[in-house]
């Protein structure tokens, strides 16, 4: 299964053993993508513990596989 999170594109396939394995890739504009996310990562987990599971990855499916 491929999978475009915005800051990287992700490869999940099943090893001989069943267990899950994961081959990613940055994107082009990677970079920039995480240092924006840095600056929020502090609110954002914040949010997340206190319950708030809205989606806040902008950047997921905007790139081009």
């Amino acid at each position: 299964m491929m999978v475009d999170h915005g800051y990287c594109y992700s490869c999940y396939t099943e090893d001989p053993n069943g267990m899950i394995v994961e081959i990613s890739t940055i994107v082009p504009n990677g970079i920039p993508i995480l240092e924006t996310a840095e600056k929020t990562a502090a609110v954002d987990l914040a949010r997340w513990l206190d319950g708030v599971r809205e989606p806040n990855n902008r950047w997921r499916g905007t790139t081009k596989t």
